[in-house]
């Protein structure tokens, strides 16, 4: 069964932490991993800061990292690619043994956050097993199943997931709306209070799971 995590890790036990530290208010978001080997992986990396300048410096003096090349500037952000060299045990071990996919992950201020995917459930466990022998932290958040909900993979239960999918096929979210919330609860046979509440946590959970924040999510 193949099983999605999010987990916290340290900052100073992966890439990048000196530059987490010595760059005020730097976030980063992995868009995907594009490649690894033995002793790398190669991330494209999205860096929101307000000082370039300072960021490019501390790519520099990072020891964690090498071949760092900006490739896109958008909306204030910028798109690196680069080589993860050093802290990569975990990742690596993964990415290598377990044959798991790194979806996205987050990195500010103290911790880095991670979205994974296990081909199988097994995969999980012998994760936490490397990291308890490697004295490394593993703080695992949320764990959704695929084959027991396909949805979880966005943070939604199924009724949460048919409740959206009905709002959009009748026009919800159209602007103007093609259908009220009333109308939207005698498509679903529920009360207004009850399609409000749902949407609600819908939305919020759909938020956490696209921010890979929060705390643990409602199951109604």
């Amino acid at each position: 069964m193949s099983t999605i995590i999010t987990v916290d890790i340290p900052a100073d036990e992966f890439a990048l932490q000196e530059t987490l530290e010595s760059v005020s208010d730097i976030e980063f978001e992995v868009e995907r991993v594009a490649a690894h080997e033995g002793d790398s992986v190669t991330p494209y990396i999205w860096v929101t800061s307000d000082v370039l300048d300072q960021v490019d410096e501390a790519f520099e003096n990072d020891p964690s990292i090498r071949h760092a090349e900006l490739l896109e500037t958008v909306d204030g952000s910028w798109l690196y690619r680069m080589d993860w060299i050093e802290k990569i045990e975990l990742i690596t071990y993964m990415l290598t043994e377990e044959e798991a996919t790194v979806m996205d992950a987050y990195g500010r201020e103290d911790r880095w956050t991670l979205r994974i995917l296990f081909p199988k459930h097994d995969g999980l466990s012998r994760t936490n097993e490397f990291c308890e022998n490697a004295e490394l932290t593993f703080t695992v958040k949320t764990i959704h199943e695929m084959e027991a909900n396909r949805h979880g993979r966005f943070g939604l239960t199924e009724k949460q997931h048919e409740t959206l999918q009905t709002a959009i096929e009748n026009g919800f979210y159209d602007i103007p709306r093609s259908v009220t919330i009333d109308e939207l609860a005698g498509e679903l046979d529920v009360t207004h209070q009850a399609i409000s509440e749902r949407l609600r946590r819908a939305h919020r959970n759909l938020v956490q799971d696209a921010l890979l924040l929060g705390p643990p999510r409602d199951a109604n």
